[in-house]
């Protein structure tokens, strides 16, 4: 069983108290903190490899995010209206006068399917329109 970190603490500006933790296995004369991001190196002078992977991928991973940030910009900034409530209330517009138009066409339609003495599903079919899509 390994035993815990130790602690030690020092005041900092503030008055609190940050602590320090040693890790189990390695005294603090074999474990420094590199200035290049915290990285730990083990005495003889070798970084864990596991640090080294998860650097590795925590810089990937923010390159990715920076590119993706870079597309969401550009795809923003080619928008017509960049509110997105805005662009709901114009989509709910749209599709209120879309069905208007339709119902007013199914009416004609239907008109004319009388007049004719013919189901609509016949106009429709006419016109090139499917019966289904009602």
């Amino acid at each position: 069983m390994s035993t815990p970190p130790a602690a030690s603490g020092t005041p900092n500006p503030s008055g609190k108290t940050e602590l320090k933790r040693g890790h189990s296995g390695h005294s603090d004369s074999d474990v420094k903190q590199a200035e290049d991001g915290g990285a730990e190196i083990q005495e003889g002078g070798k970084e864990d490899p596991r640090e080294a992977a998860l650097r590795a991928s925590n810089t990937d991973l923010e390159r990715q995010i920076q590119e993706l940030g870079a597309q969401r910009d550009e795809i923003v900034s080619g928008l017509r209206n960049k509110d997105p409530s805005k662009t709901v209330q114009t989509h709910i517009r749209l599709l209120h006068e879309y069905n208007e138009m339709r119902d007013v066409a199914l009416g004609l339609m239907g008109l004319v399917a009388d007049n004719r003495g013919c189901e609509v599903k016949e106009v429709m079919t006419e016109f090139g329109l499917d019966p289904r899509e009602k």
